[in-house]
């Protein structure tokens, strides 16, 4: 196991997808529901939970661990198929000889979903997602007002970890689709043929479905077929370039590749998907020009900028008043100081050797961050843009140099001052910013605690005349 773990690490994988087991009726984790549902001694779960284990070797490498498993019975075990009382949904395929076929199989999906439940629980919040296939019978299965349905399946995998991502597998689509409104991510299972006109299909990263947005992922395979091959199919640029054009628009990419009977990855694949990982990698450099923000004002909800109110002995006192603030003070009544189209992480500064003040906010656009600048001749307004658009934004995207491109977002951090007390003055000749950047597929393809955000600087390459 730790040889597999290894290799994932060395290709900057950031999760793994992992088939706990599927038509043989094998599964690499014991379940005590199964067995007692099915009743097959010895039993056909592993005596080791070899997806624990892996999970936290995973965890270690800073590597999330994902299930795959099918949405029905063991269609290789007829033992299993007829305990659990699951059968084929169509003539043909896994129909055993004149068994009957559809229907909607209420004891077996109570069956499934406590099996599920059991795992679930026991591995917690060790497992980020569920990848269910086979679910091409959704009409006569899931797609029902009552239970079971959609709903209970979902909420038994996320038993043990509510924040789980799921992804219920239609079969085959192109262009991808999605399945379900309890869908937190496409399926996208996707032919390597096909995989080419499955890409061009990602205009953003999210589809909608039933009013939900679902994230935008594809799964297709690398080798010869799923789980097979000698080597890849396709040189590393042509993997490489659609990757990259997902991951562009926020979706996502997951390749399967084989597993030897050591429990390693065949090096050909391995190679490969190195090359992947490190044509993802956006390495920081040191941008040649930036902006500015920050400030002391609070925010509402709708967007409108509120001067904080200090506490005074006297609620009528100017703000500019420079009285110390004393305990058992009061707070002025606030005020409205800007009406914009702006996020948060706003600061506040004087401008160095004129009365003029600068306040630069963060804004959002297109899933990217950056900031618009507005001037004042005092704190309480009127506030006149500067920079405030998004045809010209104060620290953006685009008008800033970078000799390596690494970041598309401009957010939380603050101006450099040119002296250390309170007055949060800042020299206009010489603007400098500290910022938190990520590139769009690090930003739009992870929670919000997980982004990798790095620090830059900016420095003002053509400096705006102050008033």
């Amino acid at each position: 196991m730790n040889g597999f773990v290894d290799q994932l690490a060395s290709t900057r994988a950031k999760y793994l997808l992992f088939t706990i087991g599927q038509n043989s009726g094998h599964y690499c984790a014991p379940n005590a529901t199964y067995d007692r549902i099915v009743g097959i001694t010895p039993s056909k779960c592993s005596r080791r939970d070899l997806v624990a284990d892996l999970a936290k070797a995973l965890s270690a490498r800073n590597i999330r661990l994902m299930i795959y498993m099918p949405n029905g019975a063991p269609a290789a075990d007829p033992v299993a198929r007829q305990k659990l009382r699951w059968r084929w949904g169509a003539p043909g395929g896994w129909q055993l000889p004149g068994e009957p076929v559809g229907g909607r199989l209420v004891e077996f999906q109570r069956n499934w979903e406590a099996v599920i439940r059991e795992w679930s629980l026991r591995w917690g919040k060790s497992i980020s997602g569920w990848w269910i296939d086979g679910c091409y019978f959704a009409d006569q299965m899931y797609r029902f007002d009552d239970e079971p349905n959609f709903a209970s399946f979902a909420r038994a995998l996320k038993a043990g970890n509510p924040e789980s991502i799921v992804a219920f597998n239609p079969g085959v689509k192109v262009p991808v689709i999605c399945h379900t409104k309890y869908d937190d991510y496409t399926a996208g299972e996707v032919n390597l043929p096909e995989l080419s006109k499955a890409v061009e299909t990602c205009s953003d990263r999210w589809l909608e479905c039933g009013g939900h947005k679902v994230q935008f992922h594809i799964l297709s395979f690398l080798g010869k077929t799923w789980c097979g091959g000698d080597r890849p199919q396709l040189p590393d640029e042509q993997i490489v370039a659609y990757t990259r054009k997902v991951a562009a628009k926020g979706g996502v990419i997951t390749y399967d590749v084989p597993i030897q009977k050591s429990g390693l990855i065949p090096e050909p694949f391995v190679e490969q998907l190195r090359a992947i990982g490190a044509a993802m990698v956006v390495k920081p450099a040191e941008p040649t020009s930036k902006p500015f923000v920050d400030g002391t004002f609070s925010w509402k909800a709708s967007g409108p900028l509120i001067l904080p109110n200090r506490r005074t002995a006297d609620p009528a006192i100017s703000i500019k008043d420079p009285t110390i603030v004393r305990d058992h003070d009061r707070w002025s009544p606030p005020q409205l100081a800007l009406q914009a189209d702006i996020f948060e992480a706003s600061h506040t500064y004087r401008l160095r050797g004129s009365g003029t003040y600068l306040t630069i906010v963060e804004a959002q656009a297109d899933q990217r961050r950056y900031y618009k600048a507005y001037l004042a001749d005092r704190l309480e307004g009127p506030w006149t843009g500067l920079a405030d658009s998004r045809k010209k934004p104060f620290a953006a995207v685009s008008n800033v140099v970078q000799d390596t491109a690494w970041t598309t977002n401009i957010s939380h951090g603050e101006l450099l001052r040119s002296g250390t007390d309170e007055t949060m003055e800042v020299d206009p000749t010489n603007v400098q910013f500290l910022f938190q950047g990520a590139s769009d597929s690090e930003y739009r393809g992870n929670p919000y605690g997980k982004i990798p955000w790095r620090l830059g600087l900016l420095e003002m390459i053509q400096h705006p005349t102050s008033r």
